[in-house]
């Protein structure tokens, strides 16, 4: 059953040892980072996707709506950003990248914000197919060389 679970000391190996396909690798960031990164900036949540005890991915989110976020140039203090989201190799294509978009918006829902946004590097393989299937939509702006997208919930 898939479910998303904090980081947990007990479980953190499986979430670090997790892989894109090497083609995939220009568009999102590998999981120690993830987890790195996340200690700088205060209003990250970053959460290991399961299903059973299997780990197939990690999701990270930033809640712009917080005092203490660190907000990029250009982002608006409105929203709540999905700032990573990373399924592993051998896991993809079964629809745990939907599933977890689910998350991120319920998320979003729960904390009573009506817009939500990503970035995404347009190259060749670009995941902006699989947002745009999901009701995002580019917003025109171009953030630290990605395409940034909304959605309103």
């Amino acid at each position: 059953m898939f479910d998303a679970r904090p980081l947990e000391k007990a479980t953190l190996s499986s979430i670090l040892r997790l892989e894109v396909a090497s083609e995939q690798r220009i568009f999102v960031s590998t999981s120690p980072v993830t987890v790195a990164q996340s200690m700088f900036e205060p209003a990250s949540e970053v959460f290991g996707l399961w299903d059973g005890e299997g780990a197939v991915g990690l999701i990270g989110m930033i809640d712009f709506t917080r005092p203490d976020a660190d907000l990029v140039e250009g982002e608006e203090p409105d929203n709540f950003y999905l700032w990573r989201l990373l399924i592993d190799q051998g896991q993809q294509h079964k629809g745990y990248g939907s599933r977890a978009l689910g998350f991120f918006l319920d998320r979003a829902r729960e904390k009573g914000i009506a817009r939500v946004t990503l970035t995404a590097v347009d190259a060749p393989g670009t995941p902006i197919p699989f947002y745009e299937r999901h009701g995002f939509t580019r917003t025109g702006r171009i953030i630290e060389g990605e395409v940034q997208m909304a959605r309103v919930i």
